[in-house]
Parts: C-alpha cells; structure tokens; sequence
C-alpha cells in the first residue's frame, strides 16, 4: 500500500489486522506498539480479501453472462417474424432491452460495491475487513446468494412474461401447421409419423428429422458449413470458440434433416470444455452420420492431421463422412482426390464429399442427402478405451517443454556411465544386471521426483493425467534407450536370458505409477461425464423445411 492509516493510539501506521474470532472491530487494525496477539501481517490479510473479491466477481459474471446471453439470443430470434408483427415484436424488443440495460446497470452496481480501493483505505474499512474475514461464514458468499435468489426472480418475471408466451405458442402452432401439411394424405394409417404434441418443442424439433453430427477442427470450414446448409448466420468466431455448446437447425434444402454443429478442437485432441458436448450428443441422440470437416492444406497434412480422431470411430466407420473444404485451393485436383480417397479407404471410410468455396447449400443438402439414405440411427456409446484414446490425442505443451530440457542430458549420462572402463571389466553377468538396476531405478526417480514438483501447479485431474501420462511415456522411452545400449555390452544369449528378469524388475519398479495413471485416468473420465451436464444447446426454432 502506498498509504497506511495511523493507528489512533500511537499514531503509527496500521501493519497487522487481528483475525481471530470474538475480537472487538476496535481492536482489529493494529500498528507495532499495539497489543499483538498472533496478529497477520495487513499484506496477507488483505491478499485473503483481495482472493474473496475475484472468487465473488466470478461468480456474478459468470451468473450474469448465462441469463443476459439467453436474453440476448431471444432478442436476436425475434427476427424471423419481425415482418408479420413488427410493431408488436418491436415493443416487446424495446422491452427487453430496457430489462436488460436495468439488469447490466444492477450487475455494475453490485460489482462496484465489492471494489476496494486497496491502495487507499481508511481505518475503518480496515477493521471491517478484519471483521469479515474473521467470521466463518463470510458475509459475501451470504450477500451473493441472497442477490443471486433476488435476480432470479427479476429474470423468470422477464423470460414468462405474457408477450414472450403469446409469442412462443404462435411458433408451436406454425410448428403443428407444417407438420400437419407435410403429411401424405393417402397414408391409410394414420398414426404413420404422428408426433405426440405432449412432448416438449424440443423432442417434437429432434423426433422430426435424420440426425447428424458435424465435428471438425477450429478453422476447418465446419460453421461456414452449418451455415450454408441451415441457411444461418452463425459467427465464424463464435464457431471457433472454445466452448461446451452445441447449436442445432434443420436443413434448409432437400429431403431435411437435423444438423448439430458440436464444438471445435485441436488436431491433437478435444479440449477440456468439448468433450463432454460429443459425450452427450453421441449418447443422448440416435445419430444417422457422422461428418468429419477437414481443411484442405496440401495432401498428406490432410490425411495426417485426422488419423487419431478417425481411428476413435473406427467401430462407426460405415456412419462417417468425410468433407474435405477449400479444395478449391488445390491446383492437382483429380490426382489429390484419387490419393485422399484412397488413403482413407484404408480406413474403410468410403463417403467422402469435396467442397469448394462456391458449393451452395443447396447443393451440400443433396450430396449429405444421398449419403443419410445408406444410414441408419442409433446412439453411440463411446468405450472408455476410446475415450482414453481421445484424451491421449491431447498434449500438454508446458509438460513437453519440461521434458525436452531433461531428455537430452539423460541420455549423454546414461551412456557415459554405460561406457566407463570398469563396466567393461564386468565378468560377472549378476553384477551387471545389478548395475543395470540401480541406473534405472535412477532414472525412474529423478523423472518422477521432477513429476511431483511441477504437478503442484495444475488445478484439475485432467491436466495432472495428461503430465503423469507424459513422464511415464518419457520414463519408458529413458528406459528402452538404457536397454538399447546396454544390449551391446553382453553376446545376445545372455542378453535374451537377463532381458525378461530386467523387464520384470523394471514392471516392479513402475506397477505404482501405472496404477496412480489408472486412477487418474478414471477421475478423468468420471469429471467429464459430470459436466455433461453443463452442456448447452441453442436450437433453432424452423419455420420451414
């Protein structure tokens, strides 16, 4: 702090704050002459509080972006029937503006009233803190939750207002209508294609049409894709975000069927928030294809850059097809095509579909039309191998550097040990294989005493599993290198005999973390499958097919 207070007694600057239960807010802020009874130093005390305040601030942004992004998205769907009811739609817009300019201006308040100027504060800030931080149950979690049942009840006024409701019941009837009309009146059943209107908008949305699910990389084409076939207008950035959600419409073109566009990730891997938007999608919905997007960018980068993720749905291979965007870029077009075809033939993956720049949605219904007619629907439930086999595609870069700078020093030493004139003298193949031990026991832990440092840093079980992986993949690759030269020492008969007692030894040595790797793993999993829950899906309200 640039300015203390003085304490009022001594007039000295306030150094301590007191935070021990049952102590008079007087008695809190404390200079060095004070009576000091296990007093904490002001800096630390007020780095608790500044911790309390960031924890608080992200909690109300985070509760405030949920509800204004649901207001937002309402205002932006009014529309699509702005020319049937434009003055009704434009008052009820204006409405909800000022509801939500109130709600942004109550939120800054709130948010103002929890800043502190920690540069600046006056004793009697001080003893107030010292007083809240003394309690056990603070008083701002209390004040957040009572705010947070306050706006609760402002926000569910807005959203079940009368006009919203009018208006939600004239999309459900336009709903009926176009089912009604779509029907064939020669059908002689008629509860052919009934929908029961018991259900709610969205099961009666998602029983109507083939499902298919659009996965591919950030920046391959997948929204610009979803919005040609849809007919939309989803930013490309918002596509490119890395996010949970999942937005959903029917195709605007040919014989229909339901598009959802699911997260991007990495060639690597699925980042940490969009696993569990594939996990739901692929267990909750019966999928009729699975369409892979992938940028073309030169021949075998196209090929190579999906192999990880298209061997995860190996067991679905006949539901898969592949989209190959901006082939226009491509100058050997017929040869490339041949070669890309062919590659992923190999794993027996047939539907391929090349799209350029100028291809309209029109047209991208048609080929996704044929293909939908060669599939069934059904859900798919992923194996917890192949989900292991999505979180290995995932590196962890800073772990990588790490290792990098340990690897290369490992092996200069463990060849200069392996090489000293007295291992050469070694007759006895006992003592040898005794040396051999001790190196590698060596070796497992210093890597894993190099582990236990660095995991203090990460906040989650999946960035712990995926630096636990990677030490244990760096340890055995250290390992094999010990092996490798140590199998020029001895003629390869005593070698084969002495490998499988070295194998079992090293298995020994190693049996710990492989189990500590197998239950984080199974952490891992069990915290995607909870936030399945978290996932949001934005489905667009169709007028027509």
């Amino acid at each position: 702090m640039d300015y203390l207070p003085y304490c009022q007694i001594h007039d000295q600057p306030i150094i301590f704050l007191d935070l021990q239960p049952k102590i008079s807010k007087g008695k809190r802020a404390l200079c060095r002459f004070c009576e000091l009874n296990g007093p904490t130093p002001i800096e630390i005390a007020l780095g608790i509080k500044k911790k309390q305040i960031n924890s608080e601030l992200e909690q109300y942004n985070e509760y405030f972006s949920s509800f204004l992004y649901s207001i937002e998205r309402t205002i932006k769907d009014l529309d699509t029937v702005r020319s049937q009811f434009s003055k009704n739609i434009e008052q009820l817009e204006e409405n909800l503006i000022k509801e939500k300019e109130k709600l942004l201006q109550e939120k800054n308040e709130v948010i103002q009233n929890l800043k502190l100027d920690f540069q600046c504060l006056t004793i009697t800030q001080l003893q107030n803190i010292g007083e809240e931080l003394s309690q056990k149950n603070p008083q701002n979690s209390q004040n957040f939750e009572k705010n947070k049942e306050k706006f609760d009840q402002e926000i569910n006024q807005i959203m079940k207002c009368k006009e919203l409701k009018i208006l939600s019941d004239i999309i459900t009837l336009q709903d009926k209508l176009t089912l009604i009309l779509n029907q064939k009146e020669s059908e002689p059943n008629q509860n052919k294609g009934f929908i029961e209107y018991s259900l709610n908008k969205e099961e009666l949305y998602l029983k109507q049409k083939n499902h298919v699910l659009l996965i591919g990389g950030s920046g391959s084409g997948k929204t610009t894709l979803f919005n040609k076939i849809t007919n939309s207008n989803l930013n490309v950035e918002q596509g490119q975000s890395i996010t949970s959600d999942i937005y959903i419409k029917n195709s605007q073109y040919g014989e229909g069927f339901t598009l959802f566009d699911t997260p991007g990730y990495v060639n690597q891997g699925m980042y940490l928030k969009t696993l569990p938007a594939y996990l739901y999608t692929l267990e909750n919905f019966e999928i009729s294809r699975i369409v892979v997007v992938i940028r073309f960018n030169r021949l075998y980068n196209t090929i190579d850059s999906y192999d990880d993720i298209l061997t995860v749905f190996q067991r679905y291979k006949d539901k898969i097809t592949i989209v190959i965007t901006f082939f226009d870029q491509c100058i050997k077009k017929e040869y490339v095509q041949n070669q890309i075809i062919s590659q992923f033939q190999q794993h027996n993956i047939k539907s391929i579909i090349f799209t350029q720049i100028q291809d309209t949605g029109e047209s991208l219904c048609k080929l996704l039309d044929t293909q939908i007619k060669s599939s069934y629907q059904q859900k798919i439930q992923l194996k917890e191998t192949e989900i292991i086999q999505i979180l290995k595609l995932e590196e962890d870069k800073n772990c990588q550097c790490d290792i990098k700078d340990k690897e290369y020093n490992l092996i200069c030493k463990l060849k200069k040990i392996l090489k000293q004139p007295e291992m050469n003298k070694i007759d006895n193949i006992q003592q040898f294989q005794s040396s051999l031990e001790q190196i590698i026991l060596q070796v497992i832990k210093t890597n894993f005493q190099m582990f236990q440092r660095i995991e203090k840093k990460y906040v989650n079980q999946f960035q712990e599993f995926l630096y636990l992986q990677s030490f244990i993949n760096f340890t055995n690759g250290q390992i094999k290198q010990i092996l490798i030269v140590a199998e020029q020492k001895i003629n390869k008969i005593q070698w084969d005999q002495q490998k499988i007692k070295l194998q079992k030894y090293i298995n020994n040595q190693m049996i710990s973390y492989d189990n500590s790797l197998e239950i984080a793993l199974q952490k891992c999993i069990n915290m995607f499958k909870s936030n399945v829950k978290n996932v949001k899906f934005y489905y667009y309200q169709d007028i027509h097919y």
